[in-house]
C-alpha cells in the first residue's frame, strides 16, 4: 500500500465519568485525605525570558489552503504547508477495546492492521518510587519532570529540573486516574512539557473530571499567550513542533508556528483504561488522529507532504 494511504493509530474517546477505577495514583493511599498544609504551588515559574518564536503561532495565522469540511475519499485532497491531511469517513466502530473499523467505502480495518505504521517515539517515562517521571536531554542538561501530590492524593502539580535544579513547577488540579504529566518534549534548544489541568465533580458515587490540556514552553504557559482554551498531544513531525488546539469552540493544530483550522466538534484525548486506545498516535513523521462532526466519526492522519 502506498504510504500516503496507510492508516495510523488512532485515537481516543476521552472517559471522562469514572465510577469503578480503583487504579491507586502515585503517590496516594486508600485511606481518607488528611488535612494537611500543601506545599506553595506557584502556576508557573519561568525557567527563562527568552520566547520561543517557532513554535508560538499568530493569532491571525496565514493558512495555505482553505479547509472544507473533511471528505472520506482516499486520496489526500487537503494540504497546510508542507502537510498533508488524508482523511477516512468511518461507518461503523467495532469494539473499542480492538479499534476496528469500516470506512464509508467498505474497507475494514482492524487492529492490528493500524500497529506498526512508522517510528515511535521512545518511551523516556520511568517512576522514582511511586512518582511518575518523563526524561529528556536538552543542550547537555539532564531535564527530569515529575508528578506531585500532596498526602491524600487530591491535589497535582508537575515539576520540571535540570541537572537536579527546579526550573519550573504548574499547577495541576485534583488528582485522577488520569496522569497530569504527558510530556516533555525537546526541539531546536527549547523545551515543552506538556500537563493536564484536572478539575474533579462528585455525583453520588460516580466521579467526573474536565481535563484540560496545558503547554509550556520554556516556562512559557501558551494557553493563556494565545488565548486557547486548551492545547493537547504535543509531538514534533519532522523535527518540528506540533499540537492540537482548542479556541473559542474551534479545533486547530499548529504545526513550525502556523495555526490551521479543522472542522471537528471534538478530538478525543487523555482518555483512560479501554479509551486509550483513541488518542492521537505519535510517529516521528506523523500524527493520527479520531475526530467527530455532527454524529459523524472521521479518521484522520496528518503527514510530510514531501516524505520520501
Amino acid at each position: 500500500m502506498n504510504k500516503k494511504n496507510q492508516i495510523l493509530i488512532p485515537a481516543i474517546v476521552c472517559v471522562f465519568i469514572v465510577s469503578a477505577c480503583t487504579s491507586p495514583l502515585p503517590g496516594s493511599t486508600n485511606t481518607p485525605a488528611q488535612t494537611l498544609s500543601e506545599p506553595a504551588v506557584p502556576n508557573t515559574v519561568t525557567a527563562q525570558t527568552e520566547t520561543p518564536e517557532t513554535i508560538l503561532p499568530s493569532v491571525s495565522p496565514t493558512i495555505t489552503q482553505d479547509l472544507s469540511l473533511p471528505t472520506p475519499t482516499l486520496i489526500p485532497t487537503r494540504s497546510a504547508g508542507p502537510l498533508i491531511i488524508v482523511t477516512y469517513q468511518i461507518k461503523e466502530f467495532f469494539p473499542v477495546e480492538s479499534l476496528s473499523f469500516t470506512t464509508v467505502q467498505g474497507q475494514s480495518y482492524a487492529d492490528v492492521e493500524l500497529k506498526n505504521q512508522g517510528t515511535r517515539f521512545p518511551d523516556r517515562s520511568f517512576y522514582e518510587g511511586m512518582t511518575y517521571c518523563i526524561q529528556n536531554e536538552l543542550d547537555g542538561a539532564s531535564l527530569i519532570a515529575c508528578v506531585g501530590y500532596n498526602q491524600g492524593g487530591t491535589q497535582s502539580w508537575v515539576t520540571l529540573t535540570r541537572d537536579g535544579k527546579e526550573i519550573y513547577r504548574i499547577d495541576t488540579g485534583s488528582g485522577f486516574p488520569v496522569s497530569p504529566l504527558q510530556g516533555l518534549w525537546v526541539y531546536d534548544h527549547h523545551w515543552v512539557l506538556e500537563t493536564v489541568h484536572i478539575t474533579t465533580h462528585q455525583n453520588g458515587n460516580a466521579t467526573s473530571a474536565d481535563l484540560v490540556g496545558q503547554i509550556s514552553v520554556d516556562g512559557d504557559l501558551i494557553n493563556e499567550r494565545l488565548n486557547y482554551a486548551e492545547a493537547f498531544s504535543f509531538q514534533t513531525i519532522d523535527g518540528q513542533p506540533f499540537f492540537f488546539f482548542k479556541r473559542d469552540g474551534k479545533m486547530g493544530f499548529s504545526y513550525a508556528g502556523t495555526e490551521t483550522p479543522l472542522n471537528y466538534d471534538t478530538i478525543p484525548h487523555y482518555g483512560c483504561c479501554s479509551g486509550a486506545v483513541l488518542n492521537p498516535q505519535a510517529w516521528t513523521d506523523a500524527v493520527a488522529f479520531i475526530g467527530q462532526l455532527g454524529e459523524t466519526w472521521y479518521y484522520a492522519i496528518i503527514d510530510v507532504l514531501d516524505r520520501p
